[in-house]
């Protein structure tokens, strides 16, 4: 399998889904949850792969990453960011 997340195949994305799990993280700030997950496909157009999501509940405010660190920093940032008084 290559280290290039664009060329996996279908059978690559499931055997790394079913080895590491598909959840970075979650978090419930108030009335806010974070999630963060292992999505295995490329959502963007162009630039890095977005192969890592990030969703914000209710409002469905949606983040995407290319490896699982930027995903839990990002996460982390996100969750932060709601913990702190307006």
């Amino acid at each position: 399998m290559s280290n290039n997340v664009g060329a996996w195949s279908i059978e690559d994305v499931m055997a790394v889904a079913h080895s590491i799990g598909t959840r970075v993280a979650y978090d419930k700030v108030g009335d806010v949850e974070i999630s963060t997950v292992f999505i295995g496909v490329d959502t963007r157009l162009c630039g890095p792969p977005g192969v890592f999501e990030t969703m914000t509940f209710p409002d469905g405010a949606v983040r995407r990453w290319s490896t699982w660190d930027e995903a839990e920093e990002g996460h982390a940032k996100i969750a932060e960011g709601l913990h702190r008084p307006v």
